[in-house]
């Protein structure tokens, strides 16, 4: 027997919540109200796409991360020249308040029209990018003007602005902001944290549509996507910046031959790899005194091919600007570029694998290791200013160029059918990468003679 306080009768749709009637426990009830509940939520918002409450985002992997907070380390928005379609002239709103690092309604950029937008062009060159924050009044003093459909884009014109045409931007997916309400969308008006699928562009644009009211952003945020796997093997390229520095970490595994030192040492395979003493570990690399540019990490546990054990786990990559860094610096001075997981869809993970990530200024680099079962090993740790580019260089004798497209080589004369003198030529790379020559091949009209 069920029992209930108030009236039996269902009172219109406030039923599905608390209310003067309280029901007492009840699983039919229960039940009951859970699932008008749960159809009122399908009938309000669909099923279309991630909803959050009364924010429905749709396309290109859009996820809400968080709600509030501020601006991280990686802002690729910071110090760039700011565009829009229009502005309110109504002061203190300005265009160049959507970047300037600073929340608030004094502070923010107010559109000049209800189908407007707003953008921030990241330069000549394409780099990959994967999240965006946005907000109204991230303070919380004004929450008007956030409600709307909003419509994130990018490109890859280069140097983008306000004239660059529509058909040049690519929809990256929507977010329709309809009311408040839900895990990390309480607060419409505040900043809001999201990521999506990385695309490589050279600017990014927020297009804003509201019917009654224009919409407000106090900052536009853009952040890059998680580092990129651009080659798997391949080995040593001039460039290396780790070459001739000291390597730190946090502990090693006290066996011979495994050494810290080993994890820069230019030489691949187990015998010379540096093992974690632990599962929760770091390695990494003092660049120096003065930040450097770099933009691209290889690392492997064993790039023989021998070893395929301490692979699996999770590799953080962090890069720090405090002068000549070791494994003292506090974790607060180390910023995360992103990470990459062991098992997962990267073929042979044991070998070395070399990632892409947006060029960072840095005085230092690790990664931090967090193994799955056995502590990590680590063979070579190399860091990369740009991709290394091989070029060639013919020598005869060796140490003495030639011109390879037109250099004449006399062989002297010689008796029919006999052999004459050999000829050394030394062809190396001159270049910051491997060169690899696949045959040589003797061509002109005489190339049977040779």
């Amino acid at each position: 027997m069920y029992q209930f306080t108030g009236s039996p009768t269902c009172p219109r749709s406030d039923a599905v919540r608390p209310g003067p009637a309280q029901w007492l426990p009840s699983r039919a009830l229960t039940g009951l109200r859970t699932g008008l509940l749960l159809a009122f939520v399908f009938l309000l918002f669909g099923v279309t796409g991630p909803a959050w409450a009364g924010l429905v985002l749709s396309g290109g992997g859009l996820t809400l991360l968080a709600e509030g907070g501020s601006a991280e380390a990686l802002n690729l928005a910071t110090g760039k020249t700011a565009f829009a379609q229009d502005t309110f002239p109504l002061s203190p709103h300005a265009l160049a308040s959507v970047n300037d690092g600073t929340y608030g309604q004094a502070s923010s950029w107010l559109a000049g029209s209800p189908d407007s937008f707003v953008g921030i062009p990241l330069g000549a060159a394409a780099q990959w990018i994967g999240g965006v924050a946005f907000g109204r009044d991230n303070l919380g003093g004004n929450t008007d003007r956030s409600l709307g459909f909003y419509t994130l884009q990018y490109t890859t014109v280069a140097n983008p602005d306000a004239a660059t045409p529509d058909a040049s931007w690519t929809t990256i997916g929507t977010l329709d902001y309809q009311s408040a309400g839900g895990a990390n969308f309480a607060s419409p008006h505040r900043r809001h944290r999201y990521s999506f699928t990385p695309v490589q562009a050279t600017g990014l644009r927020l297009k804003t549509l509201n019917g009654t009211d224009y919409i407000a952003v106090d900052e536009l945020e853009i952040y890059p996507g998680p580092p990129v796997r651009i080659e798997t093997g391949g080995g040593l390229a001039a460039n290396n910046l780790a070459t001739g520095k000291t390597a730190f970490a946090k502990d090693e595994v006290g066996v011979a031959p495994h050494a810290i030192a080993d994890v820069n040492d230019g030489i691949y395979g187990n015998a010379n790899s540096w093992i974690a003493g632990t599962t929760d570990s770091f390695v990494g690399i003092n660049l120096g005194a003065s930040p450097v540019t770099i933009s691209r990490v290889a690392f492997g546990r064993d790039n023989e091919g021998v070893q395929t054990s301490r692979v699996d786990g999770t590799y953080t990559l962090q890069f720090t600007t405090t002068p000549n860094p070791d494994a003292a610096t506090p974790d607060a001075n180390w910023i995360t570029l992103g990470s990459i997981v062991h098992p997962g869809t990267i073929p042979t993970p044991a070998l070395r694998h070399r990632y892409s990530f947006t060029p960072v200024q840095a005085t230092g680099f690790r990664i931090k290791v967090l193994a799955a079962l056995f502590p990590i090993g680590i063979d070579e740790l190399e860091l990369y200013d740009y991709d290394p580019v091989p070029d060639i260089a013919v020598e005869q004798p060796a140490g003495t160029p030639l011109d390879a497209m037109i250099a004449n080589i006399d062989f002297g004369s010689g008796n029919l059918n006999t052999p004459g003198a050999a000829e050394t030529f030394t062809v190396r790379s001159t270049g910051t990468g491997a060169l690899s020559i696949a045959s040589v091949t003797t061509i002109g009209g005489d190339a049977a003679d040779f």
